[in-house]
């Protein structure tokens, strides 16, 4: 449980990832070297590296209408596809970590040793459909330990899952004060150890991995593991999913991929046949950054990766696909590019190295409740929590409807164990304004033009400190260097003067040019305007000094 006092203390305010409470060949030989009992290869390699056209009988690699056959050891580095391939009884083949794979649309026979290799850089992939295959798919696990001392406790977990039949734990041993193992159950809203409390195994605890099933593993050194076994090539049913009422994060499910590739997530067209009660976005894990990150339709699975599904009823099913198998050599989950149709603005703790992504889209078919199809639901990790509110729920990815000048979307956040952060807009839509409002310390700040925003953060801090403000909101060019900010919350006039020195006076217009409201200004920080008007665009003018700032606003 990585250094155990310093992990307890953590562990009492940070639970692990979820902040839930804590628990605790088949047979046969070579017939005429090539011969596989249906088919005749005049390729066979005899030893040495896959690429070297001298290892092979016909002195060239073969291409991919060719059968091959694996009569000594090789090691396989790029990307290959073959109707057939066998590996001879004396044959070792293995499928290097440098972005290698192998895809065999026929039959695919082991008669020897097959291999997927694993390291820091990444992992081979294998895919076919041949059943019964064995096969050992390595993982590349980095340690805890191995970490700076102020990341011991947060980064170091991994999300991980078997891609054989019946993978005993054996190969993933306990040390009290060292490995961790868990497993995640929706109904009790709790993590479970393998480790029981006192030491030993925990008779709740399976015994083998469930095929699908995602497990959370931390390991005090970087090593490299392995899954032996009968490599899964046929479909996953998952079902029964359940959302048990009054739990923390009721409805989240942790699955795994069960393939020894890659998986595209719900792709177009696909067959994952999510039911009517499954959002199409799932979270995964992202160590580097302590924190969950959205996989949506079409993202990455990693192979031997976890992820977390989310049902908004009991019944909730789906099936893993072996149809959604990639080729994709990324150990663990990587950001992506960058999607153009959404604005981001991200959480980042430089002391603790860790960092949280909220994401605002805009989709004239979505609501500004829970949608399945386009939503996801906040997940709290290590990271600062860092999540936009729509109709008291909280979102990791918001899709609201659409953007209209104006649109205001409260955003809040919670530290980490840390103290300095800043808050960035990492992403944003062309032509659009984002205004950053700090309703703890009244500064104001137009992240379109300074994306950077700097604070500290206490205890205390109430959870809904911040405003965004979306559109040009009418703010003329002044508006960059004026000491003032204009914008409606909770149906009331805001101004927020960055100086909180600047004597003015303030008019109120309604569309058609009538004054319908002034007063003096009083110098302090925030000055807010409740008005018994109806609802509709009113423009607010400030004359302070040498500055006049305008901005139109909207009161419901």
């Amino acid at each position: 449980m990585k250094n155990p006092l310093l992990y307890l203390l953590f562990i009492l305010t940070f639970p692990p990832v979820l902040s839930a409470q804590y628990l605790g060949g088949n047979g046969g030989g070579d017939i005429c070297a090539a011969y596989t009992g249906h088919y005749f290869s005049n390729w066979f390699i005899t030893n040495g590296n896959w690429n070297t056209a001298s290892n092979w009988s016909e002195n060239s690699v073969p291409g991919d209408t060719d059968d091959a056959f694996v009569k000594a050891h090789s090691t396989m580095s790029g990307h290959y596809t073959y109707p057939n391939l066998t590996i001879g009884s004396s044959g070792q083949l293995a499928i290097s970590f440098t972005e290698s794979s192998l895809t065999v649309t026929g039959d695919l026979i082991n008669n020897g040793s097959l291999l997927i290799e694993s390291n820091t850089g990444g992992t081979g992939s294998l895919i076919h459909t041949t059943s019964g295959v064995s096969a050992t798919i390595q993982r590349y696990i980095n340690g805890w330990s191995t970490l700076p001392i102020g990341q011991q406790a947060t980064h170091g977990w991994h999300f991980i899952s078997s891609p054989v039949a019946n993978q005993t734990f054996v190969e993933f041993p306990i040390y009290t004060s060292e490995n961790d193992l868990y497993k995640w159950d929706e109904t009790l809203g709790l993590w479970i150890n393998r480790t029981a409390s006192g030491g030993g195994i925990n008779p709740a605890f399976e015994t083998t991995f469930v095929t699908g099933q995602g497990y959370l593993i931390a390991q005090s050194i970087n090593q490299v593991r392995g899954f032996t076994g009968s490599v899964n090539v046929s479909d996953m049913l998952v079902s029964g999913l359940t959302n048990t009422s009054g739990k923390t994060y009721s409805g989240w499910h942790l699955l795994g991929n069960p393939f020894s590739s890659a998986l595209e997530w719900n792709q177009s067209g696909g067959s994952w046949n999510l039911s009517g009660t499954m959002a199409a976005n799932c979270q995964i894990w992202n160590e580097a950054t302590a924190s969950y990150s959205i996989i949506e339709p079409n993202g990455i699975i990693p192979v031997t990766n976890g992820f977390m599904v989310y049902t908004s009823d009991n019944g909730g099913s789906l099936t893993i696909p072996a149809t959604a198998r990639i080729r994709n050599s990324a150990n663990w989950y990587k950001v992506s590019d960058s999607e153009n149709d959404r604005i981001v603005l991200t959480a980042f703790d430089t002391e603790g190295s860790t960092r949280q992504q909220s994401t605002i889209r805009f989709h004239p078919d979505a609501t500004d409740t829970f949608d399945l199809p386009y939503d996801s639901y906040f997940i709290a990790g290590y990271a600062p929590m860092l999540y936009s509110v729509s109709n008291h729920e909280n979102y990791a990815l918001n899709t609201l409807s659409p953007l209209t000048e104006g649109r205001q979307v409260p955003l809040h956040f919670i530290k980490n164990n840390n103290h300095a952060f800043i808050l960035e807009l990492t992403q944003n839509l062309p032509g659009v304004i984002v205004l950053l409002n700090d309703l703890k310390s009244g500064n104001s700040q137009n992240m379109s033009i300074n994306p950077a925003y700097h604070f500290t953060s206490s205890t205390s801090d109430d959870p809904s400190r911040f405003l965004i403000t979306f559109g040009n909101l009418g703010i003329e060019e002044e508006q960059t260097t004026s000491p003032f900010t204009i914008f409606s919350y909770e149906n009331a006039i805001r101004i927020m003067d960055n100086t909180s020195k600047s004597q003015g006076q303030v008019f109120i217009y309604d569309v058609t040019g009538k004054l319908i409201h002034s007063q003096e200004l009083s110098g302090s920080a925030q000055t807010r305007l409740s008005l018994t008007v109806s609802a509709g665009i009113y423009i607010v003018r400030v004359i302070s000094d040498n500055h006049i700032t305008s901005a139109k606003i909207f009161l419901q």
